[in-house]
């Protein structure tokens, strides 16, 4: 004899309601949004601080990227002009290593590795860096605050 032949029917189908197969599957969509779109926004505040290294490499101001009164500090000196951040200077590239970023709310947070080479010179230099970015009345995240210092 099966075992199933020896539990009643009605116990069954309590089992089966109890499943919650097709009912579970119906809110999942929801949280799978949300955590896709707080990826995506991460790794677009990401790009945005590899940028704004970037054009700091270039000596550009990337005015575009900062709020109007954003305040930056490289090895404990306030800098309004490119080179921006530590470490980096004319006749360079950056090479962003590791990027961390958390969003908490209208405020993000982005942990940067970076290094700046000389180019044609035997010279490297590797730094952290902290941005901090606010979303701003236009609805675009800029930076608001960033600091950075080499690395011993």
């Amino acid at each position: 004899m099966r075992w199933a032949e020896r539990i009643p029917l009605v116990l069954l189908a309590g089992i089966a309601g109890c499943s919650g197969g097709p009912r579970a599957a119906g809110l999942a969509p929801a949280p799978v949004a949300a955590a896709a779109a707080a990826h995506d926004l991460a790794d677009q505040l990401g790009e945005r601080a590899t940028l704004a290294l970037a054009a700091d490499a270039r000596l550009e101001r990337a005015d575009s990227l900062y709020a109007r009164d954003a305040e930056v500090i490289a090895q404990g000196q306030r800098r309004s002009m490119p080179p921006r951040f530590a470490g980096i200077e004319a006749g360079g590239e950056v090479a962003v290593g590791t990027t961390r970023v958390e969003v908490s709310g209208e405020l993000a947070w982005t942990l940067v590795e970076y290094r700046w080479v000389a180019t044609g010179r035997d010279l490297i230099r590797e730094a952290h860096a902290t941005l901090v970015f606010a979303r701003q009345p236009d609805g675009r995240w800029r930076v608001v605050h960033a600091h950075s210092s080499l690395l011993p």
